[in-house]
């Protein structure tokens, strides 16, 4: 196992069998480190690898998938957004935090394959892979559309998305790649009669009719 907090390194250390439960006052997160079971398929190279640079799991405010990865909003400080390891969701990536704008809430992410969207209070970013494929960046998409409720995002069927920004409907189309327009003129009735401070509450779904 690994702690930093203790040794101040990240190689692999032993830890005693029955550490937890044999001293005194002593905690350990695992009981122990006795299997009943040898890893043959495990390289013996493994062993003297270096562990990935991690980070603890945040409480999770919104979250989706894209580029192999999940992406977390942190509930904590809704500026900063993180990644999993690719393949490994529950395992955040230390070199991947991002805050797309320090300056608003992310009140949503939208992923689909390679790309993934972030709704703010106050603006929209797409965020991007750099080119050599190491590192992500984000992109401003606009600042005058923005998002008001995380669940209030909805598939449209043919690649886009919808969601309820203040006094307004976007629809972002499917290169998410251009600023999202204006579609809520069909629903300016019921815009009006939102109770907007209760609007974070809204729900979206799609309907096929």
């Amino acid at each position: 196992g690994t702690n930093m907090a203790t040794t101040g390194v990240r190689d692999l250390l032993e830890i005693p069998n029955g550490y937890g439960n044999s001293v005194s006052g002593a905690f350990a997160t695992l009981p122990g480190n006795s299997v009943n079971y040898l890893p043959d398929n495990t390289p013996d190279a493994h062993l003297g690898g270096k562990p990935d640079d991690v980070l603890p799991m945040p409480e999770v405010f919104d979250g989706a998938v894209a580029f192999q990865r999940a992406w977390f909003v942190d509930k904590n400080d809704r500026r900063r957004i993180v990644a999993s390891l690719p393949g490994l969701w529950g395992t955040i990536d230390a070199n991947v935090v991002l805050f797309p704008d320090p300056y608003a809430e992310v009140q949503a992410v939208y992923g689909s394959g390679d790309k993934l969207l972030v709704l703010t209070n106050k603006s929209v970013f797409r965020i991007l892979l750099s080119d050599d494929g190491t590192t992500f960046q984000s992109a401003l998409i606009s600042r005058q559309a923005n998002c008001v409720a995380p669940a209030s995002v909805c598939d449209t069927g043919d690649g886009g998305i919808m969601w309820l920004g203040q006094d307004e409907l976007y629809y972002m189309p499917p290169t998410m790649d251009s600023p999202p327009v204006a579609a809520g003129h069909a629903m300016r009735e019921t815009l009006k009669k939102i109770v907007w401070s209760r609007a974070h509450m809204s729900h979206a779904v799609l309907d096929p009719k």
